[in-house]
Formats: C-alpha cells, structure tokens, sequence
C-alpha cells in the first residue's frame, strides 16, 4: 500500500487530515496482527464470568451497518466507511449486564492491549461489535475477527481482535498515553498535553507506522506458522464431520499467499514436494530413520487393511456422502504414503494408515479478507492403543522443531518459483 501524507480536507474534525485508504496502524507496527484463539468474546463483571458472544450469536440478534469516519489519534482519517455489527449495549442487554455513571468498561485484543470507556461512552448507539468492513468479513489487516468500532472516538478506542470486555465498577488505575473518553469532536488526544501540541509530532509518525505495519503483515502472511488448534476448528470444515473421533495432532498456517483460484496450484505444489528434497538434513534423516523402522518391523505392511482404531471401517471414505467419494478421483496426494479421500473447491484430505495411527492429512483455502487467501494444514490422528500413542509423544517435538519448520522452508521456496513475481 502506498500511503501519501494526508492533506487537509473540508469537514474533518479540528487537526485530522484526509487519507483516501485505510492503512494497517497499531502501536507496535513491527508485529504482525495477533491470532485469537477463538472467534468469541468473553464478557465479564469485574472479573467475574458472565458469557460469551460469537458471530453466530451476533448475526442471532441482528447485525447492520453504520457508515462512519475513522479518527486517528495520529491526525489521519478515512471517511464513509461502512462497518457492519452489533451495537454493543444490545450485546449487553443481551446477556444481562448494566451499568450506569461511574461505571467503565474494559475491551482488550489477542494482543493484550486494552481500551477504556466510561459507561455511557460505551452505550452510544453507534458503538458496535464489527465484523465487516465495507461488505468484507474483517480479516488481519483491520482487526477481525469481531472488532470493537466507537466512531466518535479515536482509534485507539476501536480495539482490533477483539477477546474480551469486562464491566468495572472501579476506574483502572493507568490509561497510559490514552484520554479517558478520546472524543474527537472535543479533541481528546491526550490525557495531559494539550491537542495542538501533539498533533505535529504525531502526524510524523504516519509513514513509518503504516509502512512497517504493512510489511510485518505482508511478512506474517507469507509465513509458515503454528496455529492454535481452534483456528483450525474454527471453520466448518468436512473433515470435522467426518472425523470427530479424531484428534487435531497438529495445525498450521502455510507460507502460501494467494487469491481466491489458487487452491489448484497449492494441491499441485503440495504434490509434486518430495520430502526426500528437504533443505533440511535432519529432517531427510528423520524420514529415512522411519522408513528402516517400517520395514524392520513391518508397521507398513498391509497397512490399508487395519480398521480404523475403534472402528469397524478402513477408511474415512466410508464416512463420507456418495457425491464427495468420487471428489478425489484424479487427484494426486501430497506424499505416496497418503491416500486421497476428498476434494471440494476450498478443502481437500487424504489418509494414511500404519501400525501405529490412521492419520489424516487437511488442507483448507482460508479466506483472510481483502482478496487475501492463505492456505491451513491440519493432521489429524487416531493412534493405535499405548503402542501408538506413546510414538506420536516420542515424535512430537522432532516434528514441531526439525520436520515442520523444514517443511515451511521447502514450501515457500516452491510456491515463490511458482508465483508471478
């Protein structure tokens, strides 16, 4: 993104200047957007537990737009911009929690910053819990999944992935750098310094913040990363109905960046690695150490025969619709060992079985908003009694320290060669 210096503009509140796009601006532009582990909010009363709120229970009590302008505390702003959510005192109201002065509420992120509100800044009728911007889910970039949005106040109020609000009876004792309120019709940028003082100074910060913001997500989103295992289940994807049984052994996120047709190029870069090519010396010595134990002991023999551990079937196959059996035909696994089960237009798995697990490889094209796709690999495992249990613990680490990472490099480096540039 190129951003210009933002340049006076008729209408804007005292000491904003106009930028035409939305850039990515946080605090620590050097890091990359966090990853909630969950799409849900927890609410809480001074520390107590109250409920949760998810996107289903929004889109439940019925979301809508509110088209606004967005303040930075910085002095940037971008008008008309269409967020789409639900006002957060009727999430309130919802599950039983009220306030009044005197009272405040605390937003925090998956990055543990936090924002406070005075009680009846929070209720505004256009204070929302967002997750849509202008039409698209809010992905990375802007703060999704579910973003905090207070149009009247600056930015730094509008707390981006969104985790957690909590209703406080007393006052938090540090705002840091942050205004109590922050409303910018009455210019509340700071809690000491007076407005005019800081504007100049804050406006410099513009270029190197959204630039290095910009290229801390570029960098996180063509990286290979470990997810949180309920990222992965977040999405409802076939396999989790195919599979319950099963347990997510590992998830992660693929240095794979991409539109929205390329799942097609992801499946043939999958299939034509050849782990035997790893850039990784371990990791080939790992692979061949497995293969001298398959054969000495024969954990590979007859392998496809062994019903799935506690089952009557073989294979997944058997679990799945009559139109999605026939989805694989064609197509090509991503190692010898594995055998394709299912291919949709944004999913696709395939199994392996051995003496030790029935194991299963997903991999999922992931929306993250903006035209942005990226892709998630899941292994999911059913180990075969103690035996098989103990050697998936015995591996776990030379998988996620030597084997996985290894993996990512050999990875990016295909998928770059197959990209225009």
């Amino acid at each position: 993104m190129n951003l210009v210096w933002p340049r006076p503009a008729p209408g804007l509140p005292p000491g904003q200047r106009l930028l035409n796009q939305m850039p990515r601006f946080t605090d620590v532009p050097h890091q990359p957007p966090p990853r909630p582990e969950s799409e849900h909010v927890e609410f809480s009363c001074d520390g107590r537990a109250i409920g949760t709120i998810g996107k289903a229970e929004l889109a439940a009590i019925g979301p809508r737009d509110v088209v606004a302008d967005f303040h930075c505390v910085t002095t940037w702003s971008v008008t008309g911009l269409r967020w789409t959510g639900v006002p957060l005192v009727e999430v309130l109201e919802s599950l039983g929690i009220t306030g009044g002065p005197g009272q405040y509420l605390v937003a925090q992120a998956a990055d543990h910053r936090r924002s406070v509100f005075v009680w009846e800044d929070a209720v505004a009728p256009d204070v929302l819990l967002a997750t849509h911007l202008n039409g698209e889910p809010l992905g990375d970039r802007h703060g999704g999944p579910v973003r905090l949005v207070a149009p009247g106040h600056y930015g730094y109020k509008s707390v981006k992935h969104l985790t957690s609000i909590d209703r406080r009876s007393v006052a938090p004792r540090s705002l840091g750098k942050e205004h109590l309120r922050g409303r910018v019709a009455l210019e509340e940028r700071h809690p000491t310094l007076p407005s005019w003082l800081v504007r100049f100074p804050y406006r410099l910060l513009i270029p190197p913040t959204a630039a290095i913001a910009e290229h801390s997500l570029e960098r996180a989103r063509s990286s290979g990363i470990r997810l949180a295992n309920a990222e992965h289940h977040a999405d409802h994807w076939i396999i989790n109905q195919i599979a319950p049984d099963f347990v997510l052994e590992d998830a992660w996120r693929l240095p794979t960046p991409g539109g929205a047709e390329d799942f097609a190029v992801l499946l043939d870069v999958m299939a034509a690695r050849d782990r035997s090519e790893s850039p990784s010396l371990a990791a080939r010595s790992l692979f061949r150490v497995r293969e001298l134990l398959g054969t000495c002991f024969g954990w590979d023999d007859n392998a496809h025969e062994l019903p799935i551990p506690g089952c009557a079937e073989t294979s997944l196959a058997a679990r799945l619709p009559e139109h999605l059996r026939v989805s694989a035909e064609g197509s090509v696994a991503a190692s010898s060992i594995f055998t394709p089960l299912f291919r949709t237009e944004d999913e696709w798995a395939a199994e392996v079985s051995n003496a030790t697990v029935h194991a299963v490889m997903h991999l999922a094209w992931v929306d993250q908003g903006e035209g942005h796709f990226t892709a998630q690999m899941g292994v999911y495992v059913k180990s075969r009694g103690r035996f098989g249990g103990a050697y998936m613990a015995l591996i776990r680490p030379f998988r996620h320290r030597i084997v996985y990472p290894a993996m990512m490099r050999q990875l990016e480096s295909a998928w770059s060669s197959r990209q225009p540039q």
